[in-house]
């Protein structure tokens, strides 16, 4: 009981304020008084909460009334950040509509993907977050703005001496080229900046680079890339899933590999989430206790390689929340409590809001968090199968939702990938730790073994999306649909834990044959 209330109260405060979030940004219109409104309610709330505290007397109502300073909060910093967003997306779009060539100033947020064309020449694709729009008298300040940059170029760019210097991660760079939408399936529209020869200007800006520590992180993720390719250069196609698989890297991964594991609902595994972190923080334990250090004593060392994990690979929402998981269980080690897996799940979704609201409509963020949470309360018991058939469930109305296709295979096909999947990125840690440490012809040994380990997972879901009736189209969910599934899955979660309870004391007492 002393463990259930902080989770209830935590799970009840994480609830309000990703519904908050959820209202903040669908609901962008409308000036500024929903939201005044809703900080005032925000107070009154804490008000209330404040009193119930100080007089000893907690009670539902306190509760509801902290759940519902949550909400308003939430929906208030949603509905100013999305504004903010929005306002600048119009401002970009003002730009599109003039056909004109485009100047952007902000900094390279993803590291850039080389890939020589068909047709000659070569592409470099990158992430860049657009922060001010140059104008006359002077520049006009944006909010982040997400922006994916195309420039195109002689195949000499691919090379591994280019002939001008390159955006790398991190970096300011001032960039001109033409500007066009594209519309995704959240709630902000990409915008893609597409940069040939000849088009204008492109240099550096160094005063709006990343911070130092920032920029130490992705020059150490650079480093780690050319390792892996360095021990698995003869294998391209496995190299790039590894990159992906490791460091978050899916900017080189072949279309070919991505459409398989999307067709096999087993796309999860390229994307960095709590199999990948708990892999890493295992090999790294394992190498802390052959030191002579206690699983406690390692806890502390095991904290700030965590942080730097995440921050290598991306931070996307994934990893943050996977690290924070990871997190609240070794902190709890350290000071001798036991940490609740629930609990840190509910506390990481309303830090990664915090951050950025605009992260409650992301489709990555969504089927991380549902996916987690339907294996950390599944009533069907332990084991791969039962975490597989819980996370297949909750799924299934986003799947439904963002791509119109339910995908009944992946129920199998997860069974044979995710056991794989572990192993390659187990491999991959040791092929890293070759990389930087033994001589190349040693190095390209690990590398074939992983690479083998990639192509029997990729085969794995090949021949699942092969089979019959893999995926079945369907017309996109409405959000009430949605709702109704969740609402369906949670009433049915008491019944389903009660038959195994059942089952299981039924078979503990039926005497040996």
């Amino acid at each position: 009981m002393i463990q259930r209330r902080p989770r209830r109260a935590v799970a009840a405060f994480s609830s309000a304020f990703a519904l908050g979030a959820w209202l903040g940004v669908r609901g962008v219109g409308g000036g500024a008084a929903p939201a005044l409104a809703a900080l005032a309610a925000a107070a009154l709330a804490l008000v209330i909460a404040v009193r119930a505290f100080r007089r000893g007397r907690w009670s539902a109502a306190a509760s509801a009334a902290v759940a519902l300073a949550a909400l308003a909060f939430a929906f208030a910093d949603a509905r100013a950040v999305a504004r903010r967003r929005m306002d600048s997306v119009e401002a970009l779009r003002e730009v599109v509509e003039e056909r004109d060539g485009a100047v952007l100033l902000g900094r390279v947020s993803g590291e850039p993907s080389v890939r020589v064309l068909p047709h000659g020449g070569a592409r470099l694709r990158f992430d860049f977050t657009a922060m001010r729009l140059p104008a006359d008298p002077g520049d006009i300040p944006l909010a982040p703005t997400r922006i994916q940059v195309e420039w195109y170029g002689p195949e000499s760019i691919a090379g591994a001496r280019p002939p001008f210097p390159l955006p790398r991660a991190g970096e300011g760079w001032v960039l001109s080229g033409k500007l066009r939408e594209v519309a995704t399936r959240s709630a902000v529209p990409l915008l893609v900046l597409s940069r040939r020869p000849g088009t204008g200007p492109a240099r550096r800006e160094p005063s709006l680079d990343d911070p130092p520590w920032r920029l130490f992180a992705w020059r150490l993720r650079a480093a780690g890339s050319r390792a892996i390719g360095r021990a698995m250069g003869r294998f391209p196609d496995e190299c790039a899933l590894v990159r992906a698989m490791v460091l978050g890297l899916r900017g080189e991964t072949p279309e070919r590999a991505q459409a398989v594991f999307r067709a096999s609902g087993t796309v999860h595994v390229l994307a960095i989430s709590g199999l990948h972190v708990v892999v890493f923080c295992s090999a790294l334990e394992f190498f802390l206790l052959c030191l002579g250090l206690s699983r406690r004593a390692a806890a502390a060392p095991l904290l700030p390689c965590l942080a730097l994990y995440v921050l290598l690979t991306g931070a996307h929402p994934s990893a943050v929340r996977a690290g924070t998981m990871m997190a609240f269980v070794l902190v709890g080690r350290l000071v001798g409590r036991r940490s609740d897996a629930p609990t840190a799940l509910f506390a990481a979704a309303a830090a990664i809001l915090a951050a950025d609201p605009g992260q409650i409509v992301d489709p990555g963020f969504l089927f991380s968090f549902a996916c987690t949470a339907a294996i950390l309360f599944n009533p069907l018991g332990g084991g791969d199968a039962a975490a597989s058939v819980a996370a297949w469930f909750a799924s299934v109305p986003l799947t439904a939702a963002y791509f119109g296709q339910i995908v009944p295979v992946a129920l199998l096909c997860n069974l044979a990938v995710l056991p794989l999947a572990k192993w390659t990125v187990r491999a991959a840690l040791c092929v890293l730790l070759a990389a930087f440490a033994l001589p190349d012809p040693l190095c390209e040994v690990a590398g074939w073994a992983c690479a083998r380990l990639v192509w029997l997972m990729e085969m794995a879901a090949t021949l699942a999306a092969a089979v019959p009736g893999a995926i079945v189209r369907v017309r996109p969910w409405p959000p009430a649909a949605v709702a109704a599934w969740y609402a369906a899955l949670l009433a049915s979660a008491p019944l389903l834990r009660l038959a195994t309870s059942d089952s299981s004391r039924s078979s503990r007492s039926a005497p040996p044959a």
